[in-house]
């Protein structure tokens, strides 16, 4: 009796989730079509038109009013370089830390930050590193009876948890798939009501949020090995900033990488275009889970071979 199937955020198409989304994609477009619409959402990639001839859907292309400011950012020497996509290079002479200046730039002006790194260890270690600059910029945030409301929600306080928990109360955070869901559910609210500045996080915050964010940093390279990250992930994240009606002014995303990798990241990030996506439907673990549905779909477990064989050849994969 389904009539209307909504795909927000399919870029997921090329995630680790991406075979399961294919599946079930798959199995409206061969069994649902035309009785079910089918509506998607995405931010730009390389294979859009590819992608709505799978759903058998009209695409439209249209842009979301964003104002950002992008900077490819990088240490040389004693400076730290501010380039612009005009090609113009702002250097600041400091002895604080890349990421110490950038922040304590953006709290002087009250705004927020999201910090998005390629690990959840290097998010804890990166938002510690950061406590004293928000302790002698904002000072202590009183959110006691807020973080205890939320541990009485938990069975067990985990040193990770508390970790987070001493931190919010200088107004930062971490945020990732390893904490439990009412701390992650925490930290996004108190993002949302602008109670904490800074939010060191994973991709976990990438996808289906809009919240106050007047600043999206992006560790390209500058801690342990380079971030090979996807380009139109990259537009995910910057996506995340400068939100309408949310953002204070024009968001600001600074892409952060080594002097050596800056002519790259401009070209790759900045200008570049974005990849083609397909899930890994057909690896051997998700080709079992596609062909157990198709299996479950009949009382007497007994598919024609051709038919799974048909549903094999009509996913995006």
């Amino acid at each position: 009796k389904i009539t209307l199937f909504c795909a927000d955020e399919i870029t997921v198409l090329g995630e680790d989730r991406g075979a399961v989304l294919d599946s079930l994609l798959t199995e409206f477009i061969c069994d649902h079509l035309p009785r079910t619409r089918i509506i998607t959402l995405s931010s730009d990639v390389g294979n859009k038109f590819e992608i709505a001839g799978w759903l058998q859907a009209e695409p439209v292309i249209g842009t979301m009013p964003q104002d950002i400011e992008e900077f490819v950012v990088f240490k040389e020497r004693k400076n730290i370089v501010f380039w612009n996509k005009n090609g113009e290079k702002q250097k600041v002479n400091t002895k604080k830390e890349l990421l110490e200046y950038i922040i304590e730039q953006n709290l002087k002006k009250d705004e927020t930050t999201l910090i998005f790194v390629p690990a959840r260890r290097m998010a804890e270690f990166i938002a510690q590193k950061l406590e004293a600059i928000h302790k002698s910029t904002v000072g202590h945030a009183n959110l006691d009876s807020t973080i205890k409301a939320a541990l009485s929600t938990l069975e067990e306080q985990t040193h990770l948890v508390q970790k987070l928990c001493n931190l919010l109360k200088s107004g930062i955070a971490f945020h990732h798939a390893g904490l439990p869901l009412e701390m992650r559910q925490l930290v996004e609210d108190l993002l949302d009501e602008r109670k904490i500045k800074t939010v060191v996080c994973t991709t976990t915050l990438s996808h289906g949020i809009d919240y106050p964010v007047d600043n999206v940093v992006i560790l390209i390279s500058g801690f342990e090995k380079r971030w090979e990250l996807d380009r139109y992930i990259c537009v995910q994240l910057k996506g995340r900033a400068g939100r309408p009606g949310k953002s204070k002014s024009k968001g600001k995303v600074f892409l952060v990488t080594d002097q050596n990798g800056a002519t790259e990241c401009m070209e790759k990030y900045v200008f570049g275009k974005p990849e083609s996506i397909y899930p890994e439907t057909l690896t051997k673990d998700n080709l079992g889970r596609l062909i157990l549905v198709k299996l479950g779909e009949k009382t007497n477990y007994n598919v024609p071979l051709r038919e799974i064989f048909d549903a094999v050849l009509k996913t995006l994969a």
